[in-house]
């Protein structure tokens, strides 16, 4: 079985407090190829102090400082931590309120790549799960597809999301093929620029997107895309529309329709 290297990159902001439960995952995982950057955005002295702490701890964590002139706001940190991924590592973007879902995640993930290594696929996408810290309970689920497939081609990837699916951003695992573009994220979006990074890779021809149906991540609920729902929308409709046009309002719709339907669910 071929060996598979995992980085992650979390951008941080004063958040040291929460990073215990990311950690904990990480350190805890059957399979240990993985390595983490943290891309601070100039936080106090107790969280670099404990960032100074977790690298000196282990190895396979370490840290940069945001350079904000050059990379803006949470896409361009996570554009900046791209620029340290080694040749070969296939990347996740986690926040400091994420955490693996179980110790197994790696190595079921290890094993699909193996077993579609043909295919050269562009992107994994996984499930995911919320998680309400006020209320101590798991909350919605983050589904792309409710079908039992498990791969599609970008034709297929993109009529999808004209439908309204939309993959769990920390719930992608994208390939090293699919980081050799510099600055993959368009950074004059704040909130949904993982939206149109998809989008954007939708247009490509011959990519192959793996389907993982097994949870992944567990995700904080009140992160950073949650402060400001009215100008999430305002993104996702700049986006749909330079996509769809006037057809926007269908997947517009459809989005928030299939989000109201998972608040459904538990």
């Amino acid at each position: 079985m071929k060996k598979i290297n995992f980085l992650i990159i979390v951008p941080t902001l004063n958040s040291y407090r929460l990073l215990w439960r990311l950690q904990k995952s990480l350190e805890e995982q059957s399979y240990n190829n993985w390595r983490v950057v943290f891309v601070d955005a100039n936080s106090n002295k107790d969280h670099v102090e404990y960032l100074e702490k977790l690298n000196k701890f282990d190895r396979r964590y370490s840290f940069i400082k945001q350079d904000k002139n050059k990379y803006k706001g949470i896409y361009g940190a996570m554009n900046q931590g791209l620029k340290h991924a080694k040749k070969g590592e296939w990347i996740l973007f986690w926040g400091s309120d994420d955490w693996a879902y179980n110790k197994n995640v790696f190595s079921k993930l290890v094993k699909k790549i193996n077993q579609y290594e043909e295919l050269d696929p562009y992107l994994i996408i996984a499930k995911a799960r919320y998680y309400d810290f006020k209320k101590s309970q798991m909350k919605r689920k983050s589904i792309f597809l409710r079908k039992n497939l498990n791969v599609i081609n970008s034709k297929t990837f993109r009529k999808y999301l004209f439908l309204g699916c939309s993959p769990p951003h920390q719930g992608t695992i994208f390939s090293p093929k699919a980081v050799e573009i510099s600055n993959i994220y368009n950074e004059k979006f704040s909130i949904a620029g993982d939206l149109n990074y998809f989008l954007k890779i939708s247009k490509f021809k011959n990519i192959n997107i793996l389907l993982f149906n097994s949870n992944l991540v567990i995700m904080g609920l009140g992160g950073y895309s949650s402060f400001s729902n009215w100008k999430r929308i305002k993104e996702v409709l700049n986006i749909y529309f330079k996509n769809f046009k006037y057809f926007v309002i269908f997947p517009l719709l459809l989005r928030y329709l299939m989000r109201f339907f998972s608040l459904l669910e538990i």
